[in-house]
């Protein structure tokens, strides 16, 4: 089982925990970092071999796909 997944928009990984131990982990970094655990890409090995030496797997976010629908159609479901 995944523990934490992680994003990346070239200038900042996101973490995003998995389950409730993780979100201890998520935690211990959002408080590192300004209450978010969100931290600058040139430090990804070194916080992400600190995970796996903790015992946590962690992956890259699959990519969400989204139906495109029309704005009509996205009001009519969001009033119903």
């Amino acid at each position: 089982m995944i523990d934490l997944y992680y994003t990346n928009d070239g200038f900042y990984i996101t973490l995003i925990p998995n389950n409730t131990d993780a979100e201890n982990v998520w935690n211990e970094i959002a408080n590192a970092f300004d209450g978010v655990a969100k931290f600058p890409v040139h430090m990804k090995e070194s916080i992400f071999a600190q995970i796996k030496n903790a015992g946590y797997k962690i992956r890259k976010a699959p990519k969400v796909k989204f139906d495109a629908i029309s704005d009509d159609e996205l009001l009519t479901q969001l009033l119903a």
